[in-house]
């Protein structure tokens, strides 16, 4: 008897990123034709196994969030910055704070 595809979630795989809904502000990027086409392809990923279909801006945004929070080098340089009163208020006191924890 030919067994039932299994999803991914009972194979123990799903995806790194999670999504919540949160309010955009525009802004405008160019990407490679290659990454346009993975971020594309990890929307069908994600809705394959979690029933979610995430915006690739979702996908952006959880990404860029992920790469935040892990680059310790980054966390480091970006609490210097908000330490550091200046004239001009760096963005980085106005993004949302970067947690040592990882992505839901």
């Amino acid at each position: 008897m030919p067994r039932l595809p299994r999803s991914a979630e009972a194979d123990g795989l799903k995806p790194l990123l999670s999504f919540e809904r949160v309010v955009y502000e525009k802004e405008s990027f160019k990407l490679s034709q290659a990454v346009i086409a993975q971020i594309k392809s990890y929307a069908q990923y994600v809705k394959a196994t979690t029933s979610h279909e995430p915006s690739q801006d979702e996908i952006v945004e959880r990404g860029m969030q992920r790469l935040f929070e892990a680059d310790k080098g980054f966390r480091a340089w970006a609490q210097q910055q908000a330490n550091q009163p200046s004239l001009s208020a760096p963005a980085i006191e106005n993004a949302p704070a970067l947690s040592h924890a990882a992505a839901q």
